[in-house]
């Protein structure tokens, strides 16, 4: 499943990495989290300001969206929840948000950038939040958190962008 968010009522942010996880539930936990491209408001204690893609286990991350709620944005970024156990992030390809990125995302039909991941949140220019998921109860606590969230499939078959 795909979904697009736009601005709404739940979130300070319209790219709000607390509420998104917050919105697919506690099974993010579990994943490991390949950071990429990412672009911030500012970089919280234990995510560096770099142009390499870094590793975050599951829970190391949601401890930090957690202290870090209401007040971390991030603008450009994805987050790719993968199968625990990954050892290095040079193990995984290098996510890019311009190029084949923007082909995969805004393409017909969308696919995820990483074929290993259970879960992406691409942060798209601090408006929309781009989510790709192959984990069904995520899918469905997403869309029951987020009701307003559209079809990122049919919104590009639309031509919407």
């Amino acid at each position: 499943m795909n979904f697009l968010l736009g601005a709404n009522a739940r979130m300070l942010f319209s790219t709000d990495p607390k509420v998104v996880f917050d919105a697919l539930g506690p099974s993010v936990r579990a994943l490991d989290w390949i950071l990429a491209n990412l672009e911030c408001n500012y970089f919280p204690d234990g995510i560096r300001r770099t142009d390499e893609p870094q590793l975050l286990r599951g829970a190391e991350l949601a401890d930090l969206l957690d202290r870090e709620s209401g007040n971390f944005q991030i603008i450009w970024g994805a987050l790719v929840g993968l199968p625990p156990g990954i050892e290095t992030v040079e193990s995984c390809t290098r996510l890019d948000l311009q190029g084949e990125a923007c082909t995969s995302i805004w393409g017909n039909p969308p696919r995820p950038q990483h074929p290993r991941s259970i879960v992406e949140v691409v942060c798209w220019d601090s408006t929309e939040t781009v989510v790709f998921t192959r984990d069904e109860s995520m899918a469905e606590r997403f869309q029951r958190f987020f009701p307003e969230a559209v079809d990122l499939g049919e919104y590009n078959r639309r031509g919407a962008l």
